[in-house]
Protein backbone atom coordinates (compact mmCIF):
# COMPACT_ATOMS: atom_id res chain seq x y z
CA UNK A 1 0.00 0.00 0.00
CA UNK A 2 1.37 3.80 -0.76
CA UNK A 3 1.34 6.19 1.70
CA UNK A 4 -0.46 8.27 -0.51
CA UNK A 5 -3.44 6.15 -0.22
CA UNK A 6 -3.05 6.19 3.70
CA UNK A 7 -1.09 8.92 4.08
CA UNK A 8 -1.92 8.44 8.12
CA UNK A 9 0.95 6.01 8.37
CA UNK A 10 3.42 8.64 8.18
CA UNK A 11 2.30 9.19 11.86
CA UNK A 12 2.81 5.77 12.54
CA UNK A 13 6.59 5.94 11.28
CA UNK A 14 7.13 9.34 13.40
CA UNK A 15 6.21 7.46 16.72
CA UNK A 16 8.02 4.76 16.22
CA UNK A 17 11.21 6.91 15.45
CA UNK A 18 10.59 9.12 18.19
CA UNK A 19 9.80 5.65 20.89
CA UNK A 20 13.22 4.60 19.71
CA UNK A 21 14.73 7.88 19.86
CA UNK A 22 13.46 8.04 23.57
CA UNK A 23 14.37 4.67 24.68
CA UNK A 24 17.97 4.68 23.27
CA UNK A 25 18.61 7.95 25.02
CA UNK A 26 16.96 6.46 28.48
CA UNK A 27 18.53 3.26 28.17
CA UNK A 28 21.47 3.53 25.90
CA UNK A 29 23.20 7.26 25.71
CA UNK A 30 22.35 8.65 29.18
CA UNK A 31 23.23 5.39 31.45
CA UNK A 32 26.82 5.19 29.85
CA UNK A 33 28.09 8.69 29.68
CA UNK A 34 31.57 7.62 29.72
CA UNK A 35 31.01 5.50 25.96
CA UNK A 36 28.75 8.60 24.67
CA UNK A 37 30.57 11.61 26.49
CA UNK A 38 27.02 13.36 26.44
CA UNK A 39 25.79 14.22 30.10
CA UNK A 40 23.02 12.20 31.55
CA UNK A 41 20.44 15.11 31.85
CA UNK A 42 21.49 16.07 28.37
CA UNK A 43 20.10 12.40 27.01
CA UNK A 44 17.50 12.83 29.74
CA UNK A 45 16.25 16.27 28.14
CA UNK A 46 16.26 15.21 24.90
CA UNK A 47 13.89 12.47 25.97
CA UNK A 48 11.49 14.01 27.21
CA UNK A 49 10.33 15.56 23.99
CA UNK A 50 10.89 12.90 21.84
CA UNK A 51 8.39 10.75 24.36
CA UNK A 52 6.09 14.02 23.53
CA UNK A 53 6.15 13.45 20.22
CA UNK A 54 5.54 9.67 20.27
CA UNK A 55 2.53 9.99 21.83
CA UNK A 56 1.25 12.93 19.40
CA UNK A 57 2.02 10.72 16.43
CA UNK A 58 0.94 8.11 17.47
CA UNK A 59 -2.72 9.54 18.60
CA UNK A 60 -3.04 10.99 15.47
CA UNK A 61 -2.36 7.79 13.39
CA UNK A 62 -5.17 5.94 15.36
CA UNK A 63 -7.18 9.06 15.13
CA UNK A 64 -7.18 9.91 11.48
CA UNK A 65 -8.44 13.12 12.06
CA UNK A 66 -9.63 15.18 9.04
CA UNK A 67 -7.93 18.04 9.01
CA UNK A 68 -4.19 15.74 9.00
CA UNK A 69 -2.30 18.46 7.46
CA UNK A 70 -2.23 20.75 10.15
CA UNK A 71 -1.09 18.11 12.59
CA UNK A 72 1.57 17.11 10.15
CA UNK A 73 2.87 20.69 9.38
CA UNK A 74 3.35 20.46 13.71
CA UNK A 75 4.75 17.17 14.02
CA UNK A 76 6.70 18.56 11.15
CA UNK A 77 8.11 21.95 13.14
CA UNK A 78 8.60 19.97 16.13
CA UNK A 79 11.15 17.88 14.32
CA UNK A 80 12.95 20.58 13.08
CA UNK A 81 13.19 22.22 16.50
CA UNK A 82 14.07 18.87 17.90
CA UNK A 83 16.88 18.68 15.29
CA UNK A 84 18.29 22.02 16.30
CA UNK A 85 18.55 21.67 19.63
CA UNK A 86 20.12 18.63 19.16
CA UNK A 87 22.46 20.23 16.89
CA UNK A 88 22.85 22.49 19.48
CA UNK A 89 23.34 20.69 22.56
CA UNK A 90 25.80 18.24 20.42
CA UNK A 91 27.71 21.41 19.67
CA UNK A 92 27.90 22.87 23.01
CA UNK A 93 29.31 19.26 24.29
CA UNK A 94 31.80 18.66 21.81
CA UNK A 95 35.04 18.79 24.19
CA UNK A 96 33.03 16.11 25.83
CA UNK A 97 31.66 13.54 23.40
CA UNK A 98 33.55 10.76 22.21
CA UNK A 99 33.29 9.14 18.49
CA UNK A 100 30.59 6.79 19.40
CA UNK A 101 28.65 9.75 20.61
CA UNK A 102 29.40 11.99 17.66
CA UNK A 103 28.52 9.48 15.05
CA UNK A 104 25.03 9.06 17.61
CA UNK A 105 24.02 12.52 17.53
CA UNK A 106 24.96 12.64 14.15
CA UNK A 107 23.02 9.81 12.87
CA UNK A 108 19.96 11.02 14.62
CA UNK A 109 20.06 14.49 13.14
CA UNK A 110 20.20 12.65 9.78
CA UNK A 111 17.69 10.57 10.44
CA UNK A 112 15.24 13.61 11.88
CA UNK A 113 15.93 15.84 8.41
CA UNK A 114 15.32 12.75 6.11
CA UNK A 115 12.05 11.60 8.24
CA UNK A 116 11.12 15.55 7.93
CA UNK A 117 11.83 15.66 3.90
CA UNK A 118 9.37 12.13 3.54
CA UNK A 119 6.83 14.32 5.77
CA UNK A 120 7.15 17.05 3.45
CA UNK A 121 6.18 14.78 0.71
CA UNK A 122 3.11 12.88 2.18
CA UNK A 123 2.74 16.85 2.86
CA UNK A 124 2.75 17.42 -0.58
CA UNK A 125 1.05 14.59 -2.24
CA UNK A 126 -1.69 13.54 0.43
CA UNK A 127 -2.37 16.29 2.22
CA UNK A 128 -2.57 19.26 -0.34
CA UNK A 129 -5.20 21.34 0.09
Amino acid sequence: MAITNRPYIIFLVDAVGALLSTLLLCFLVAPFPNLFGMPRQVCYALAVPAAVFTIYSFCYFLYEPKNGRQFLIGILIANGLYACVSLVLMLTTWNQLTPLGIAYFTGEILVLFLLMRFEGFVLQKSFAK
